[in-house]
């Protein structure tokens, strides 16, 4: 998260980021979103792995949508 949340912060001043990290569900669900301001936003969010591939891919095009 650090690693990603420095990457964002040296982009230009004139962009808007958005940080996405995706980990494998491990019995815990995580979906979280952090707004460090009002250019940069840090997402994190869990896939389990042993859903559909079609499940899989709805869940990920919805972080992609937003």
């Amino acid at each position: 998260m650090y690693q990603l949340f420095t990457y964002l912060m040296h982009q230009k001043e004139d962009l808007d980021v958005h940080g996405i990290l995706i980990y494998p569900y491990n019995g815990t669900e995580v979906n979280e979103f952090y707004r460090w301001s009002d250019r940069i936003t840090i997402e994190m969010l869990t896939v389990n792995l042993d859903d559909s591939w079609a499940d899989i891919y709805q869940k990920l095009i919805g972080v992609c949508i937003k």
